[in-house]
């Protein structure tokens, strides 16, 4: 979680000098798969992590 964290604040501070810059015009060379793919891994990371958070709680899993 510390990581997420970190991650997250620098996540922020990129956004909001990119925005002072006026940089946003350059997500159009950042292909779109690579876009998808970073924004489905993240998904998958954060639903395992919360699967596991949650069977390790003693609440019931959603097999079950």
């Amino acid at each position: 979680m510390e990581g997420l964290v970190a991650a997250t604040i620098i996540a922020g501070v990129m956004l909001v000098l990119m925005g002072l810059l006026k940089l946003g015009t350059l997500i159009r060379f950042v292909p779109y798969t690579m876009t998808k793919c970073i924004c489905m891994k993240t998904r998958m990371t954060s639903g395992s992590s919360w699967r596991q958070r949650l069977s390790t709680s003693g609440a019931p899993s959603p097999s079950s």
